[in-house]
């Protein structure tokens, strides 16, 4: 899947570039709300990751944007420190797909992000035979991790 990571924490954002890519998913990384708005005129990603701290917006404000301005749904997975159930019922409301308090582990998040792909009809299921390890979704092997 092509996934639109918006988080200004850089350490933050190539620990989740660095698990999604492990998992052959392609990664455009944004720090702020401007960028990512820029390059919605030109491509769409199949998922979008949204920080809700930002230095130019929130991410809520970009969620609505997103929800206003695109013909298609996108699936928006939230991943914020904002841990107040009014915080996470709002995102909800107002279009998120799902919803994960920092510090989030990687395997929860993997998994949230590839449900969130076979809800699309996006299957993101791999598989390993020997040594080989196939990628039906990006139609790719990896031998001995190459």
């Amino acid at each position: 899947m092509k996934i639109c990571l918006l988080e200004d924490d850089q350490a933050q954002a190539a620990l989740v570039q660095s698990w999604l890519q492990e998992r052959e998913h392609a990664v455009v990384h944004f720090d702020n709300a401007k960028a990512l708005h820029q390059q919605l005129r030109r491509e769409q990603p199949d998922l979008f990751v949204l920080d809700w701290e930002l230095p130019d917006s929130s991410g809520l404000e970009v969620l609505r944007r997103i929800r206003d301005k695109l013909t298609r749904h996108i699936p928006i997975l939230f991943v914020t420190q904002r841990d107040n159930e009014a915080d996470i019922v709002e995102a909800l409301s107002c279009g998120a797909d799902d919803y994960m308090i920092k510090q989030i582990g990687q395997e929860e998040f993997l998994a949230r992000v590839h449900a969130l792909g076979r809800r699309l009809g996006n299957e993101v299921l791999e598989f390993a035979i020997g040594p080989y390890r196939f990628f039906p979704s990006t139609h790719a092997v990896k031998y001995h991790g190459e």
